[in-house]
């Protein structure tokens, strides 16, 4: 049975997508030498991801956050809506040196 018959009859597959997902965890945590696969989120998207990331942080009035040119455009709107809401003073983009960005380069 292919993945698209399986769905359409019983549903999403959750406990073969929840397999995949605890291995890729666990692979990312080692990758990343994480102390457990268990502090690795699993989320959507990486713009879900960010979001999320985002709405918790607390920034300080007149904050500046530098973003990079080649990052995914959701996420640049995400800091122009921070910045439109008050929440954040300026969005500085970074200018990539061929085709990179070095940390702290603006």
């Amino acid at each position: 049975m292919n993945f698209v018959d399986l769905w359409q009859e019983e549903g999403e597959p959750w406990e073969l997508a929840l397999d995949h997902i605890v291995e890729a965890k666990r692979v990312f945590a080692q990758l990343i030498n994480a102390p457990s696969w268990q502090s690795i989120a699993a989320v959507p998207s990486a713009t879900y991801g960010l979001n999320a990331l985002l709405s918790a942080m607390e920034f300080r009035p007149g904050s500046n956050v530098v973003i990079s040119p080649l990052n995914f455009p959701t996420g640049v709107f995400s800091f122009h809506a921070l910045r439109s809401r008050g929440l954040i003073k300026e969005v500085r983009i970074a200018r990539p040196i061929n085709g990179y960005v070095p940390p702290g380069g603006v």
